[in-house]
C-alpha cells in the first residue's frame, strides 16, 4: 500500500514539474551578425539593411535598455550609428565695438541645421541639427531583415543592429496523431501528448 502511495505522489510531483516547465517561457535574443549591406534606391538615398536572428543569447544591453525605458516587456530593439560630414557656407557680418573690438557674427539656416555663433573675446556658437531616419522591418526569403536610411543627405549610417525577442516553449501539449509501437504490434493512434521539441521548422 505504501508503494502505491509513493509512486503515486512520485507522478503527481513530476506532472506538477512537467506542466510548469511546458508554459514556462524561456527567453532568448536574436542578434544580428551578419556584414551590413549598403545600397541606394531610384532617389539616390542611400540605404543600410541587415539580417536579423542569426544568433541566440542573453543580452546585458536589452537589460540595460529596459531599465533606461522603464519598460520589461521589451519584444524589438533597432539601433542605428550615424555620421554627419558636409559643407556650409555660412553668412558673416562684421561688427565693430566702441572699444575698437571687432567680432564676427555669422550664421547658416537650412532643412537640416540652423547654426549662429560669434568670433570674438567670447566664441560661441549655438546649434540645432535634424535628422529623420526611416527604419523597416521585412521578411525576405522567410528570414528577417532591418533596412534604415536618413532623409538627412548629409548623414552616413554607419551600423545597424537588431535585437529580437522570441519566446520558446520546448514543451507543449496538443492532439497528435501518429502510428506507434503498443507493446504487441504497430498500430494507428490519435490523442493527447506531451510533447518536447528539439528541432523547430
Amino acid at each position: 500500500m505504501k508503494t502505491h502511495i509513493t509512486i503515486i505522489l512520485l507522478l503527481t510531483f513530476f506532472t506538477f514539474i512537467t506542466l510548469r516547465t511546458c508554459f514556462h517561457k524561456q527567453e532568448y535574443i536574436n542578434v544580428t551578425q551578419d556584414s551590413a549591406v549598403y545600397w541606394k534606391d531610384k532617389y539616390n538615398t542611400e540605404h543600410i539593411s541587415k539580417m536579423a536572428g542569426s544568433i541566440q543569447k542573453p543580452s546585458a544591453f536589452l537589460n540595460a535598455v529596459k531599465k533606461q525605458v522603464k519598460q520589461e516587456d521589451i519584444r524589438d530593439i533597432t539601433t542605428v550609428s550615424s555620421a554627419t560630414t558636409g559643407f556650409i557656407y555660412p553668412k558673416v557680418d562684421t561688427v565693430y565695438l566702441p572699444d575698437s573690438t571687432t567680432i564676427y557674427k555669422f550664421s547658416f539656416h537650412d532643412q537640416w541645421l540652423n547654426l549662429t555663433g560669434e568670433i570674438g573675446k567670447e566664441s560661441v556658437i549655438n546649434y540645432r541639427f535634424t535628422d529623420s531616419i526611416i527604419i523597416t522591418a521585412y521578411q525576405k526569403h522567410k528570414k528577417p531583415y532591418v533596412d534604415a536610411y536618413s532623409l538627412n543627405p548629409n548623414v552616413h549610417l554607419t551600423g545597424i543592429t537588431a535585437l529580437r525577442m522570441i519566446n520558446r516553449q520546448h514543451f507543449t501539449i496538443g492532439p497528435y496523431a501518429g502510428y506507434g509501437w503498443n507493446g504487441k504490434a504497430f498500430t494507428p493512434s490519435v490523442g493527447i501528448s506531451l510533447q518536447y521539441s528539439f528541432i523547430k521548422f
